[in-house]
């Protein structure tokens, strides 16, 4: 059975590091939203989150379709976002969400050492205003490849039982 699986959280938090492991480890495909966003670039802002959203539930729908096991969408979401991209998506695919988290503390480090820093308060912004949308997973301590093994286990739990 074929699965989506749906990363959301704050910067930081490791939802690219984890998209990339799930999707390494099942032989699958990983989209992250920032770079579909700067592919379809255009129009305003708006129009431009919303075609994000349809434009990854089309590629995640004909990837599912062709055979690819597994295909792992990460962003921040909103859940306007989110109902964005379930409807545009069309495959019997399996649909899991996950939200990841850690302490703001740890996400506020993390963001220090990336390339392009947000910054502390942008990072806190957002920790407070992230929507828990599906299963949490705590990703403070926990490795990617733990994180991303945790959630291979509850997605073939679920598919087991349905």
């Amino acid at each position: 059975m074929s699965s989506l699986v749906l990363l959301n959280g704050a910067p930081g938090v490791g939802k690219s590091s984890v998209a990339d492991q799930l999707a390494d480890d099942a032989g699958g495909l990983a989209l992250h939203g920032d770079q579909v966003r700067a592919q379809i670039f255009t129009g305003d802002g708006s129009e431009q989150k919303r075609d994000v959203f349809i434009e990854s539930g089309q590629l995640a729908s004909k990837a599912l379709q062709a055979g690819t096991p597994l295909v792992v969408f990460e962003y921040l979401f909103e859940r306007q976002q989110l109902n964005l991209l379930l409807s545009s998506h069309q495959s019997c695919a399996s649909i899991f969400l996950f939200t990841l988290s850690a302490s703001l503390e740890i996400i506020q480090l993390r963001d220090s050492q990336r390339e392009h820093p947000l910054g502390a308060a942008a990072v806190a912004d957002l920790y407070h205003l992230l929507p828990v949308l599906g299963t949490v997973i705590q990703t403070g301590d926990s490795s990617i490849a733990e994180v991303a093994d945790t959630i291979t286990h509850l997605v073939e739990a679920a598919e087991r039982t349905s």
